[in-house]
């Protein structure tokens, strides 16, 4: 892919001659495999081929080559960091333009290196981790079979996201207009760090907003320090118009020489930069959000971590354009496509309701109750009071969407327990105390739970949401409709 402008070359791979051996069943060595793989994503990724600077017999540039390509990719390993040869080239590179080295080297991990054994100029940079980890033994080995069950789960996915980085990282040294370049805070998200439960996770959502022209934060390895850490955290809060944050069973490392972890940290700056951004910005077309997902199969079995989940909740309540999220993966990571990409609103017009004559229930219940929910909502309706439901068919933005709109507009919120969980009925119960932050004109929701023949065990446990409550059966209907006429 010829560059005309200040690189003739768009890719260079530093690699330690050891690190070429052949792998097994094949002649061909290991960074020459990677070489050819990694052109032939590049290329149809651009629709071009990219001019890769090679020398044959593991012979090296000089500098006033090397300068000349638009990208620099270092193979580190053992053998690497103790090559003089190598380490010159990186220096070589770097200090030509320390200040656009950031964007334009990537560095690459064959077989793990100690941070301390590693140039200082590039500690901080990610690192596109080749190998693999048993998670038993914990175990390292090399990726040689390239084609393996292993190597597609993980080889390929990682060499995909180097080949997609690269690939922009060409089209920025050539002043494309693109739009992972555009670093606006309404495409730049703060993807907050994980527990190891959940790493592979993560990278399945980052992969999806880069390839969707979402810049991610943060970009570099955060500090060690309590005190670096909150700083860089702040500083890519700033740039940001969104924070997820994915929660598993995993509470993560703690920061050295505190009781608290880098995921819970995170999540405390971003719920303190909300608050902050709440208070002083006036500016419609700026805003910030956090979304908490949580994973429905954790069982959160360490004290530390359901703490911490207490401690979210509770935050939750009184955060507006906060929200926590338990669904599977796939529909989170959809939802947040859609979120970002400001996904088209389809829900229907139910503003056209005769809001100033009538008084509007909203009965929330889960689809696993619609059939006993139908019956109150009868009964409701033969009361003339005008009825709204959650909805059901659509994907998950578009409910999520459907919901808060109802609550917008509902003079009384009715969640009605039957077969559902009680994790449930608290996220529902902290939707109805957030509504007056969704915009709503009205007056405050009037709250009520409504307790199906599945759930009258468990009475005890709805008495803690300090709400009415109402037995569904026919010798309560009298009580709730006093209720609704109060």
């Amino acid at each position: 892919m010829s560059n005309q402008n200040k690189y003739p070359y768009d890719l260079y791979i530093s690699f330690a001659k050891a690190d070429n051996s052949p792998v097994a069943n094949s002649e061909i060595g290991w960074v020459d495999s990677f070489r050819k793989f990694l052109d032939v994503i590049i290329e149809q990724i651009l629709g071009e081929k990219p001019i890769i600077l090679a020398y044959g017999n593991n012979e090296k540039p000089v500098k006033s080559e090397l300068i000349k390509s638009a990208v620099f990719v270092s193979i580190l390993s053992p053998e690497y960091v103790k090559s003089t040869a190598c380490l010159e080239e990186i220096e070589d590179y770097i200090s030509n333009d320390p200040s656009r080295f950031a964007n334009h080297f990537f560095k690459v991990i064959k077989f793990p290196v100690l941070p301390t054994e590693q140039p200082d100029k590039i500690l901080s940079l990610l690192s596109y981790n080749l190998y693999d980890v048993d998670p038993f033994s914990g175990d390292v080995k090399e990726f040689e079979d390239f084609f393996s069950t292993d190597a597609q789960r993980k080889f390929w996915l990682k060499l995909v996201d180097l080949a997609y980085d690269i690939a922009t990282a060409i089209k920025n040294s050539k002043q494309l207009d693109i739009s992972v370049s555009k670093n606006t805070k309404a495409k730049t998200v703060y993807l907050a760090e994980v527990g190891s439960d959940l790493q592979m996770h993560r990278d399945n959502i980052k992969r999806e907003l880069i390839r969707h022209g979402f810049r991610v934060l943060p970009d570099r390895v955060l500090p060690a320090t309590k005190t670096g850490l909150e700083v860089a955290i702040k500083k890519d809060l700033e740039e940001c118009s969104l924070s997820i944050h994915l929660i598993g069973d995993y509470h993560g490392d703690l920061i050295p020489g505190t009781e608290i972890s880098v995921l819970e940290f995170q999540n405390q700056l971003a719920s303190e930069h909300k608050n902050v951004w709440s208070s002083v910005i006036t500016d419609s077309d700026s805003f910030f959000n956090r979304l908490i997902w949580i994973s429905p199969d954790a069982e959160f079995s360490d004290d530390k971590q359901k703490i911490f989940l207490d401690n979210i909740r509770r935050d939750i309540e009184s955060t507006e354009d906060s929200e926590i999220i338990q669904s599977p993966i796939e529909g989170f990571k959809t939802m947040v496509l859609q979120f970002l990409l400001g996904f088209e609103k389809t829900i229907k017009s139910i503003k056209n309701k005769k809001t100033d004559s009538s008084k509007i229930v909203y009965l929330i219940y889960d689809k696993i109750d619609e059939y006993e929910a139908k019956q109150i909502t009868d009964f409701l309706k033969y009361q003339n009071y005008d009825v709204i439901c959650p909805r059901f068919d659509g994907n998950l933005m578009e409910l999520r969407e459907t919901h808060l709109e109802n609550l917008k507009i509902c003079d009384f919120g009715f969640i009605y327990l039957n077969s559902v969980n009680d994790l449930w009925v608290q996220m529902k119960f902290l939707d109805l105390l957030k509504a007056p932050g969704l915009g709503r004109t009205k007056a405050e929701i009037g709250k009520a739970m409504i307790v199906g023949k599945n759930a009258k065990t468990r009475l005890n446990s709805v008495q803690k949401f300090e709400v009415s409550v109402f037995q569904h059966n026919e010798g309560e209907q009298n009580e709730l409709l006093n209720f609704l006429k109060k």
